[in-house]
């Protein structure tokens, strides 16, 4: 009979870390560096691309224009979220631990979620602005160019997709060390 792989890995145990307050309050910091310059990164993409694809709306039509309207809402709804569920958090006064191990949360489902809130409506704008072209150029010069950018959009959407949920497991693993600090020894009440 072969083990359940799955099983076996859900009961293994999470080495347990020894951190002192001082580590942990050091960890969150960086947290909250990292968090403070992936959004100020994103935040200046978005804006450039709301530049770019503004001017784009104004000077084209078509669904061109309705591509380049998607993509611009797209990165301002990017900004939002990333403002309101991005960032950090302020101390509240719970333990160190407790609030780096909810931060640690927060941000991994921020970038679970990143298809919803980033990757879809941009990657939809995309398609609606390939297909534009393809309509105004009917060639096959147009439908090349619209074929190849799409396809480029997923294939950097899946890209960053994937750096995404690799970033979400680190979290998720960081998560389960810091959980095991709280949890006494096997054996021990």
């Amino acid at each position: 009979m072969e083990p359940d792989l799955g099983k076996l890995w859900q009961e293994q145990a999470v080495e347990a870390l020894a951190l002192s307050a001082a580590e942990i309050q050091a960890k969150a910091h960086k947290l909250h560096s990292t968090v403070a310059a992936r959004n100020l990164r994103e935040w200046v993409a978005a804006a450039i691309v709301v530049v770019c694809f503004a001017a784009t709306t104004a000077a084209t039509t078509g669904l061109v224009r309705v591509g380049s309207l998607i993509i611009v809402a797209a990165a301002v709804f990017m900004s939002v979220v990333l403002y309101l569920r991005g960032r950090t958090a302020p101390e509240d006064g719970l333990p160190g631990v407790v609030f780096y191990r909810r931060e640690l949360e927060r941000q991994r489902d921020l970038l679970r979620g990143v298809w919803w809130w980033y990757l879809g409506p941009l990657a939809l704008g995309m398609v609606v602005f390939a297909v534009g072209g393809a309509v105004k150029d009917p060639g096959i010069s147009g439908v090349v160019v619209a074929a190849a950018l799409i396809a480029g959009t997923f294939a950097l959407f899946g890209y960053i997709g994937n750096l995404n949920m690799r970033a979400a497991a680190e979290l998720q693993r960081q998560i389960d060390a810091l959980s095991a600090l709280e949890r006494p020894p096997m054996g021990e009440p």
